[in-house]
């Protein structure tokens, strides 16, 4: 889960929803990361740039997504799937997916990495939180 906690500049920290048609049967849940294709949002891979954050579950039936747009000045808290030693500020990671496909957090993968580390945040162990960035 990729959880908004501060946009950089910003009077808000509030971002604009918006309700966006999704790709057929994909099953979305809060805080994920979400791209655009071909006119649909659709779920991330690990070395996809997401483009959108979902603000709400949505089944696999339905048609419409609520999401908002990332920027550039925004960060996020998510967990990571390596020893926070092993991340190095600034640097770019890959996504993590969990058993079921959906992109939670960021493993030490630093090859096509989509998500930049700003923060350790103390974190000490595998599971633990990190902020980072979408460049």
């Amino acid at each position: 889960m990729f959880k908004l906690i501060k946009i950089l500049n910003s009077g808000t920290n509030v971002p604009e929803p918006c309700r966006l048609p999704k790709t057929q049967s994909l099953k979305i849940k809060i805080g994920m990361p979400l791209i655009i294709t071909d006119g649909k949002l659709a779920a991330c891979s690990a070395t996809d740039k997401p483009t959108h954050i979902a603000l709400a579950n949505a089944t696999a039936s339905e048609s419409y997504a609520i999401c908002y747009e990332i920027s550039k000045d925004m960060y996020f808290e998510t967990v990571s799937t390596a020893v926070p030693s092993a991340l190095i500020l600034g640097k770019a990671y890959t996504l993590a997916a969990d058993s079921d496909g959906f992109m939670y957090g960021i493993t030490a993968t630093a090859n096509s990495g989509v998500a930049t580390v700003v923060d350790i945040c103390n974190a000490k162990n595998a599971g633990d939180t990190v902020t980072v960035k979408f460049n």
